[in-house]
C-alpha cells in the first residue's frame, strides 16, 4: 500500500519530518528500554514502526479525521519485541511541492478487537 511506503520512507530517511505527542514519547520510553539521551527513543520508535509497516501483512484502517488534522490517518496493530501494539499515524502533506510529514498519535499496548 502506498501509505505504508510513504510512511516508511519518512521514518527511515527523513526523521526531521516526524512528530509525536508528549504522551506518545512518554509511553514509548516507559515501554521500551530506549536511551532517551540523544534522542535514542525516537530512533527506536521510528525503526519499530518502519519495520512493522514494511510487512505486507499489516492492514491499517483509515480514520476519517481527528480534530483539525487533515492528513491521511491510519490505525494498525504491530509487533514490537514480544508485544502486540496499537499504532496510529497521520501522513500529512505539508507544502505544495508534495513534501510529507508523519505525526505519530499512538504506539502502545492496547486491545482493539476490530483491528
Amino acid at each position: 500500500k502506498k501509505w505504508r511506503q510513504d510512511v516508511c520512507d519518512i521514518l527511515d530517511n527523513h526523521r526531521d519530518r516526524v512528530g509525536m505527542s508528549q504522551r506518545t514519547r512518554d509511553e514509548w520510553l516507559l515501554m521500551s528500554a530506549s536511551d532517551d539521551n540523544a534522542g535514542g527513543y525516537i530512533y527506536n520508535l521510528c525503526a519499530a514502526l518502519s519495520e512493522a509497516l514494511a510487512d505486507d501483512g499489516i492492514n491499517g484502517i483509515k480514520i476519517d479525521h481527528i480534530g483539525k488534522d487533515n492528513g491521511e490517518i491510519w490505525e494498525f496493530k504491530f509487533k514490537y519485541s514480544n508485544d502486540e501494539l496499537y499504532g496510529k499515524i497521520s501522513l500529512r502533506l505539508i507544502n505544495k511541492k508534495g513534501t510529507k510529514f508523519v505525526y505519530i498519535y499512538s504506539a502502545h499496548k492496547e486491545e482493539r478487537s476490530y483491528l
